[in-house]
Parts: C-alpha cells; structure tokens; sequence
C-alpha cells in the first residue's frame, strides 16, 4: 500500500479573507497578510514521483501550461508558476505571474514547498513512496488517489 503524508508548517499565510469577487475574466480573493493586500487567484497542479526519480506536473487549471517533467534529485529546486516551471531563477518574470513558489527535493520522495507569491501558505512539506501523488492550489497540498 503506497502512503503519503503532508505536514503544513505555516499553512495559511493571512488569518482573514478580505474580500472575495469574481468577474468574467477571473476569480480571486483578496488576502490581507502582515498589513498588505495580495490578490490570490484559484489554481490547482497535479504531481507525481515516479520511480525512474522524475517528477511529474500537470496543470489542472490556473496556468499558461498543461504538463511537465522534470528530474526529481535532491537539491534540484523547480521554480513553478502560472507562466511555466524554471530551473534558473533568472527565468521568473514575478510581475507577470499570479502565483509562485518553489519545490526542492529534500531526500528520497521527500519535498519542500516555499511559496514566493498568490497562495495562502507560507512553507508546506511532504514525504512519499514512489509514485506518491498529490496536489498543490493556492490553499495547501492533498493527497490525491
């Protein structure tokens, strides 16, 4: 039986939802963290750790992207937004992008999440077995089945 478990550190960045609206282009909430106001827009991906050690990405919504692969080796941290997944941190364009956040292998099946903008969650990490799955949205991580 493959498990996998998630542990939030510091699951949500702001303790009050300012405002919520919607309009024909797109959804979002207004989020009020440490005196600023952050538009987060809803999105939601999709990983797998496959046992040949990649990592696989699908966007389910929120992103200019579908699905990726990349190498899942310790220290290998992937830069993810709604614009694409970078290896090269010199490749983010922040000011265009509704949300960001990192994800570095730590040690085998094991990840670290630190969000840099648009989610609710400051840090999140999680450990599985090989073709552990789990999703990631602008709220926290899931297992997924």
């Amino acid at each position: 039986m493959k498990t996998l478990v998630y542990a939030a550190l510091a699951t949500v960045m702001a303790s009050c939802v300012t405002q919520s609206t919607q309009t024909e282009h797109d959804q979002h909430v207004e989020v009020e963290a440490q005196g600023s106001t952050e538009k987060v827009v809803p999105f939601q991906l999709a990983f797998e750790i496959t046992e040949e050690d990649m990592l696989k990405m699908l966007c389910k919504s929120g992103c200019d992207w579908k699905e990726t692969a990349v190498s899942f080796s310790q220290g290998n941290t992937q830069y993810i937004t709604n614009t694409g997944v970078f290896h090269d941190e010199t490749k983010l364009h922040l000011s265009g992008d509704a949300f960001a956040f990192t994800l570095t292998p730590s040690e085998p099946y094991s990840v670290a999440l630190t969000a840099i903008k648009g989610c609710q969650w400051t840090e999140l990490t999680g450990t599985s077995e090989p073709s552990g799955r789990f999703a990631v949205d602008e709220k926290g991580i899931s297992l997924q089945h």
